[in-house]
């Protein structure tokens, strides 16, 4: 096999002894290799306690009789109490927490839901970092996970109730993609993305399905709108207005 462990430790070395490395460039380069890996591991990690917590929540959900959406605004304490026969789950509260809602954790043992009024009279005494007014941009820069020629409709999506924007051509720009987007991000022409790196769900979908991508951009969600037109140079990793 072309990509096997042993071909690219051989790789590796030789690559090592062309440019020669010295032994801290060796371990500087063996670091980022396992940071890059561990990062990658992350989030597999992540979508698969998603999709094992999504499952779990269909079985309490039937045991339960309530609506699988509403679980998502029950806590671990709650969902237990509920399980074991203490306490039952109230909708009414769990209905006012899917409108609006504050987890605060300060810590593991000290945990509270504020939903409603209480959430919003929680939130005035949190301050909040001002974010830095951003100028007239002509060019969004980010880092190219996939190269390739892009140029279509901007389609602003994060989450799954807004797949159905995505047109067959369109730009799909969000914050951070994830396995919910997937139907949408089978439609777009490519990717751009506010966060991430070339292990990000948004760089590796990308890279499997052949489509351009610009990750990292930090604004790009800012300054673009629905229905901009945009050209995507994975060259130089910008994205314009045109």
């Amino acid at each position: 096999m072309i990509n096997s462990p042993k071909i690219l430790q051989k790789k590796q070395k030789e690559l090592i002894n062309k440019l020669r490395l010295n032994t801290q460039e060796i371990f500087l380069f063996s670091t980022a290799r396992e940071f890059t890996y561990l990062k990658g591991l992350r989030m597999e990690v992540l979508f698969g306690l998603c999709a094992a917590w999504s499952k779990a929540l269909d079985e309490i959900s039937i045991r339960l009789k309530m609506d699988k959406k509403l679980l998502y605004y029950a806590s671990m304490a709650e969902l237990n109490s509920a399980l074991s026969g203490q306490h039952s789950l109230n909708k009414e509260i769990l209905k006012d927490r899917s409108k609006f809602c504050v987890w605060v954790a300060n810590t593991e043992s000290t945990q509270k839901i504020l939903a409603g009024k209480e959430a919003r009279e929680f939130l005035k005494t949190v301050k909040f970092k001002e974010a830095k007014k951003i100028e007239k941009v002509l060019v969004i820069h980010g880092t190219v996970a996939s190269v390739g020629y892009a140029k279509g409709t901007v389609r602003i999506v994060n989450k799954t109730s807004e797949i159905n924007k995505v047109k067959e051509g369109d730009v799909l720009v969000s914050v951070a993609t994830h396995p919910g987007l997937l139907p949408a991000m089978k439609k777009a022409c490519a990717f751009v993305t506010d966060a991430g790196g070339i292990t990000s769900h948004a760089a590796i979908v990308a890279r499997e399905m052949g489509k351009p991508c610009i990750i990292g951009t930090k604004i790009a969600t800012k300054i673009l709108k629905d229905g901009d037109l945009v050209e995507l140079d994975t060259k130089r990793g910008d994205i314009k207005k045109i």
